[in-house]
């Protein structure tokens, strides 16, 4: 008898010992792979739910708390040849028409075709979309509402400056609008849309770029750029930051640059009142150019006698070429204009004392005095006496008088006399003191900024586009917070995780596939010691 036939013979007639240990052997088979499939699909799922939040984006420029101009999408664009959309996003709460159902914390995000070009799926929102709203599938369910049903949107009204900083009013702190809903936005429908690595699905509304941006006076402004993968390849985060070093420009980060009339001299300021010390510090103001840090005090006094909400101004430039302060200036002594000097029947020699507010944490106000000797009495038409030393503070430099003043910051009309207001309405927001640029700095230089404006003498810097360009050279636009990031990496890699997936589950089946091991072993040996 030949070895196969033995072989033949004995599984036949061990049938049920032998089938036995072919079911543990399947038993052990399956659980070994339901553990390694497990895991492979936990890793899909959450790679699945990377590309439904992110679409095509590969990298994306989020500025803290910053708007620059939507144009920069275009001029990217073209620089590297891929789509580039521009969005709008604030934070907001929506209820449906009659407000019994409600969500807090939404996102609210202003976009256009690019946007959906970049999800890979139709314009939801379309063209003459206004007072319409797309609601992605979760906040449309949270509502209760479908398409054609009316929400009232209610969204955070962007600042001018960091809300945290002084002088920013509290008034007209969020918009609302109704709106009627246009349409539901599924996964499919680019609606899962966000940055955040994790795995919750974020409540999102959609209304177009252009409309929104109309209604919180932001004409042509963004705060997000998303950049998706070109035909050919990825795109590096260090090309794409070439491209935004090439295209910005002044305004990208907040700034403008405008000539003084019948000064022959040009003024850097920005948007957000004070310029961050990281442009301060790459520019370096010295020679040509000379730094300026304007504060609203509460009060200059002497002695007795007080005068009420002043602008001081703090400067840098010797007189001697053709700067505001006298060149031997001291830290402690001070300039004030023959108003003030009347105002608080004070000479040369005498000590004056400034009282104002600084910053502290979690926006608390804390009052603070220094005392100064005055060095001059400046006539009311010396140079120095000039309105645009006053920054653009919100709630003040449209006030038409003293009583409409309002700032971020306790301020006691009752305290304003006539002469005050007589004040304003001939010299505006004209600082009534200087001081040198290093004492002010000392008192008022905060996380935001230690100057309020840099001026460039015409005669040394040249034209106006000179000085843009010697700008945008020395400043990198990463210092204002324009830089792409890497959002696709970064959410593969939270899908990926830290450990294996099949592994994890492999370990965590262990015991049963050790047990079923030992069934078949078990089994196996049973049925030899059976013959």
């Amino acid at each position: 008898m030949s070895l196969w036939n033995l072989a033949k013979r004995s599984l036949s007639f061990y049938w049920r010992t032998n089938l036995g240990v072919l079911m543990a052997v399947m038993v052990s088979a399956i659980v070994l792979t339901g553990a390694l499939v497990i895991g492979d699909s936990v890793r899909y799922s959450l790679l699945s739910m990377v590309k439904a939040r992110l679409g095509e984006t590969q990298l994306a420029l989020i500025p803290n708390n910053r708007f620059f101009r939507a144009e920069l999408a275009n001029d990217i664009s073209k620089e590297l040849d891929t789509v580039v959309a521009p969005v709008l996003q604030l934070r907001g709460m929506i209820s449906n028409s009659n407000g019994e159902k409600r969500a807090n914390r939404i996102e609210v995000l202003g976009v256009d075709g690019r946007f959906f070009e970049i999800g890979t799926a139709q314009n939801l929102l379309g063209d003459n979309s206004d007072q319409m709203i797309v609601l992605n599938r979760p906040l449309a369910i949270q509502l209760g509402v479908a398409v054609g049903d009316e929400v009232v949107l209610r969204i955070e009204k962007p600042s001018l400056m960091p809300r945290d900083v002084p002088l920013t009013p509290d008034s007209d702190l969020s918009l609302a609008f109704r709106l009627v809903v246009k349409a539901i936005a599924d996964k499919s429908d680019f609606g899962s849309f966000s940055l955040k690595a994790n795995q919750i699905t974020s409540l999102n509304a959609f209304v177009p770029l252009q409309w929104l941006q109309g209604q919180l006076g932001r004409s042509n402004e963004a705060n997000m750029l998303l950049l998706a993968a070109n035909a050919e390849d990825d795109i590096t985060t260090e090309k794409a930051n070439e491209a935004v070093k090439k295209c910005w420009q002044l305004a990208d980060a907040g700034l403008e640059l405008r000539r003084l009339q019948n000064k022959d001299m040009f003024e850097l300021r920005s948007k957000r009142v004070f310029i961050d010390e990281s442009i301060t510090s790459a520019i370096n103001t010295g020679d040509e150019s000379f730094g300026v840090l304007t504060y609203f005090v509460n009060e200059i006094s002497s002695g007795d006698k007080a005068t009420p909400y002043s602008m001081v101004s703090a400067v840098s430039h010797p007189a001697k070429d053709g700067g505001l302060i006298p060149e031997d200036m001291r830290d402690n002594e001070i300039l004030i204009s023959q108003w003030l000097a009347g105002d608080l029947g004070v000479n040369e020699g005498d000590d004056i004392e400034l009282t104002y507010f600084v910053l502290g944490s979690m926006r608390a106000l804390r009052e603070e005095k220094a005392s100064f000797r005055i060095k001059a009495i400046l006539s009311m038409d010396s140079p120095a006496m000039d309105p645009n030393l006053m920054p653009d503070f919100p709630g003040l430099a449209d006030a038409e008088n003293c009583r409409d003043w309002d700032p971020g910051i306790p301020v006691d009309l009752d305290k304003i006399r006539d002469q005050d207001e007589d004040y304003w309405q001939e010299y505006r927001g004209t600082p009534k003191a200087f001081i040198t640029l290093k004492a002010g700095q000392k008192m008022w230089a905060n996380r935001y900024g230690n100057l309020t404006m840099i001026r460039y003498p015409e005669s040394a810097k040249g034209s106006s586009d000179t000085i843009s360009s010697t700008f945008l050279s020395n400043v990198s636009p990463a210092s204002v917070g324009l830089f792409f990031q890497s959002v696709r990496s970064r959410g593969i890699k939270a899908g990926d995780g830290t450990n294996d997936f099949g592994q994890l589950f492999l370990g965590l089946s262990m015991f049963l596939i050790i047990a079923a091991l030992i069934l078949m072993g078990l089994l196996f040996v049973f049925g030899i010691e059976s013959r």
